[in-house]
């Protein structure tokens, strides 16, 4: 739900089959803005990702579309007035992804993680392989009509993963936890899985965004067994972050 001078508008991301007429829906719950959007709304899509920036919405990737592949299209939804921008020639942009993560750091947006899906024009997407490219990306969107891609720092990085969690803490960024390349999660709490079912990864890696493309460092954290009152295994988690605490 995104709010933009007192006026509640909710912008709800289309799912089931692929179809050529397939896109997103904007739903104006107030009066204050127009009753119907211009311009061209993205396809429906599975596993995109949605910020909002002031009173901006931006959608980016996703698998889906006409003809059912992985996106990595920039959209663009312009609250106040109703209007959809696409940017699908962008400057080195991030490769095309699914199941990734986004969070809002001033005027940027953040994507965190994700793969490339494959799939069928009437059946749900599946994680086909891991991604080889930086596992953040960051989306200028200080001026809504030239948003501008930035690769973040690889050194120290965590390796790619799907759907993690992510939050963000005053510039820094945390990320924790998330699929392998299958997306899927095994019986052994708070990692990143690998194919052969192992927990691999239980550190919190943080990056710092203060200045350039950023600086990881880590928080290890205790093996699993050692860990006390965790939640159980699972995958695709939310994190919510209040004050110093997630």
């Amino acid at each position: 739900l995104a709010t933009v001078t007192g006026t509640a508008v909710e912008v709800k991301l289309s799912s089931g089959a692929f179809d050529a007429t397939g896109a997103v829906s904007i739903d104006f719950v107030a009066v204050g803005v127009p009753t119907s959007a211009t311009g061209t709304a993205p396809p429906a899509v599975e596993g995109a990702s949605m910020s909002v920036v002031g009173d901006d919405v931006w959608i980016f990737g996703g698998w889906g579309g006409p003809t059912p592949g992985n996106l990595n299209v920039v959209y663009h939804f312009d609250i106040a007035n109703a209007v959809w921008s696409t940017f699908a020639a962008l400057s080195s942009p991030p490769a095309a992804r699914m199941r990734h993560r986004s969070v809002v750091h001033n005027t940027n947006v953040v994507v965190v993680g994700g793969c490339t899906g494959q799939g069928s024009a009437d059946a749900a997407a599946t994680c086909a392989e891991q991604l080889a490219d930086a596992i953040v990306w960051r989306l200028d969107v200080s001026d809504p009509t030239t948003p501008a891609w930035t690769s973040l720092s690889t050194t120290n990085a965590p390796t790619q993963r799907v759907s993690p969690s992510i939050w963000l803490h005053s510039n820094t960024l945390f990320v924790f936890g998330g699929g392998a390349d299958d997306g899927t999660a095994d019986s052994t709490a708070n990692a990143i899985f690998g194919a052969d079912g192992a927990a691999s990864d239980t550190a919190i890696y943080k990056l710092d965004m203060s200045t350039g493309t950023g600086t990881w460092s880590t928080f290890a954290a205790p093996t699993p067994c050692t860990q006390v009152n965790i939640p159980s295994a699972r995958g695709y988690a939310q994190v919510a972050s209040m004050g110093s605490t997630a």
